[in-house]
């Protein structure tokens, strides 16, 4: 048997720059306006003409949920897999009480009302024109109008606590609330831009979007605000932020994406005049709605670590493949040798010498498909079975000019037999088997000129009963 060392570029671990977007199938032409999920595989979106589709499987298969066509959705909202609230357009609201199976109509205001939050299943704030400002605290049977302190139009309402909410809208508006939308103070804003959405990464860091690629942010919960330059004067249409990542959806089918604030990369999705809603299960995983019925997903994130630099084929010859892959559904591997898996972990014995590329491909839902690579070099560098020293086995002198001993000793009786490898493993001299009885032997090794050898490193590989020990030689030479 031979040992094969495995030489890594490194002990390989993948993490993607940025998000890409692949599209789901919706199954409708519908303008989508709304997207929200309850956790990682219940979610729902709704758009014009009455349009509502739910899926229990993070999106893979949708089914569509009749209510009446003659209300266009502009926000959907679930507080739990049970209570779920609408508004729309000819001042509707809309309750569910079973998961999204039937919608009651509920009267909230003769206002346009335009979106609304729920931080449980019984307080919540609806946001309209005309600086419109409702809040329940029973579910929504119940309304009280709010003083908003402002005239214009409200386009977006956020809590990123219980307490501490925002709303936004035109002529750069933006009010916050610390009593849970009890009371509201006007904030003051370095635009007079629609602002179009709202979302909180913390209590405190939050970020404003709309017209005219405005992007403010606040790092001390709105007491004052940075304008964001992400190289675009398209409309910004929605917004979500995480600690380490910023997602931007907009017109004309762009969606941006960010890791420092700075540094924007744009990915353009064909057919699609705008994008209205986006929603992300956590930084890893969203979906965003827009013209036409286009639903998107996040592609997956292919990643994973490779567990150990070296292989011995004298201990199964394994290596051992941890897919850190976020975002899936499946996988596949290529371990570059004609070998492949469809585990999530995988692992994997390398037979023959050579460079391998190792591949994983990610899939989820969506059309897109993530995969990364690492190339391993298994070597054949010494071709020997066993390389530790042996303890009872000596070798003197050594390093040597010319002659050399071989000290060794036998606990009981045992065929022995030695060769003398190059250090590529290739035989210089072969010595014949013989059997030698318990106790303490010397073999001489003669490097004259027959053997044809020239100066540096070779090994002696004594078998002792089918049992390899290596010894390292160093040959000074004349």
């Amino acid at each position: 048997m031979r040992l094969l060392v495995v030489f890594l570029l490194c002990l390989f671990s993948f993490d993607q720059t940025v998000a890409q977007w692949g599209k789901l199938v919706s199954n409708t032409r519908a303008n989508l306006n709304t997207v929200h999920f309850v956790n990682s595989d219940i979610g729902y979106f709704a758009g014009d003409s009455g349009m509502i589709s739910k899926t229990t499987d993070a999106g893979a298969k949708w089914t569509d949920i009749s209510i009446t066509d003659s209300i266009d959705i502009k926000t959907i909202f679930f507080t739990d897999q049970s209570i779920g609230y609408m508004v729309g357009s000819k001042s509707t609201f809309l309750k569910t009480i079973d998961g999204g199976q039937s919608w009651t109509f509920k009267y909230a205001s003769t206002i346009n009302m335009n979106d609304l939050f729920f931080i449980d299943a019984n307080t919540g704030t609806i946001v309209g024109d005309n600086g419109l400002i409702l809040k329940t605290t029973n579910g929504g049977n119940n309304w009280s109008l709010i003083p908003s302190g402002i005239i214009y139009f409200l386009t977006s309402v956020y809590f990123p606590t219980n307490d501490t909410g925002y709303a936004a809208g035109s002529n750069g508006s933006i009010i916050k609330t610390t009593d849970s939308g009890d009371n509201w103070l006007v904030l003051t804003t370095p635009t007079t831009e629609i602002i179009s959405d709202i979302h909180f990464s913390d209590a405190y860091t939050g970020y404003f979007v709309g017209k005219n690629g405005i992007i403010l942010k606040t790092t001390d919960g709105g007491s004052s605000f940075i304008t964001l330059n992400n190289g675009s004067s398209d409309w910004i249409t929605g917004i979500s932020s995480f600690v380490d990542t910023t997602y931007l959806i907009g017109l004309n089918g762009r969606l941006f994406v960010s890791k420092d604030d700075t540094n924007w990369t744009t990915q353009k999705i064909d057919s699609v005049n705008w994008f209205n809603g986006v929603y992300f299960t956590n930084n890893y995983v969203g979906y965003a709605v827009g013209s036409n019925g286009v639903l998107i997903k996040t592609c997956p994130f292919a990643q994973f670590t490779v567990s150990n630099e070296q292989v011995d084929l004298a201990n199964d010859g394994k290596v051992t493949f941890t897919n850190n892959t976020k975002n899936y559904t499946s996988v596949n591997w290529d371990f570059g040798d004609g070998n492949i898996s469809e585990n999530y972990d995988a692992e994997h014995t390398y037979t023959t010498e050579g460079v391998y590329n190792v591949k994983l491909k990610a899939y989820n839902e969506s059309d897109c498909v993530d995969s990364v690579s690492v190339q391993i070099t298994v070597t054949n560098s010494l071709g020997i079975y066993n390389t530790r020293q042996e303890s009872n086995i000596k070798l003197y002198p050594n390093p040597f000019k010319d002659d050399l001993n071989l000290f060794f000793t036998l606990n009981r009786n045992a065929l022995v037999k030695l060769d003398i490898l190059n250090c590529f493993g290739q035989l210089v001299k072969s010595f014949p088997s013989n059997f030698y009885i318990e106790g303490q032997h010397q073999i001489p090794i003669d490097f004259s000129e027959k053997l044809n050898v020239s100066r540096g490193m070779y090994y002696s590989k004594l078998i002792i009963n089918d049992k390899e020990h290596l010894q390292k030689l160093f040959y000074l030479g004349d």
